[in-house]
């Protein structure tokens, strides 16, 4: 990884080096979504203010317009598989269920 990254200095391809960095930090916070659905619905309101500015400095590759719909497809079954203290699966949030499947 190291030698792709070095790789992509030494012939002065920055946004390939930025893709490959934000496909990174993209594998860490589709982990912390899964532990966490409520930090990931907060990531994801704040992607949608940045996400233009990402795919300008990218230039303009579909993939990073595509990100918000991947995070927002994991964010919601993050929610789907959400068990509450008593441990059932998500009897109390039923009606959000039926909506979000809607």
């Amino acid at each position: 990884m190291a030698y792709k990254a070095g790789g992509y200095i030494v012939d002065n391809d920055f946004p390939s080096l930025a893709f490959a960095g934000v496909i990174l930090a993209g594998s860490a916070i589709v982990v912390l979504v899964v532990k966490s659905w409520r930090q990931g619905l907060y990531f994801f309101l704040a992607w949608l203010m940045f996400e233009d500015l990402a795919r300008k400095f990218l230039g303009n590759n579909m993939a990073i317009y595509f990100a918000k719909d991947f995070l927002l497809a994991v964010v919601y079954l993050a929610f789907s598989v959400l068990t509450d203290e008593a441990g059932t699966r998500g009897t109390s949030l039923f009606v959000f269920h039926f909506e979000l499947l809607s």
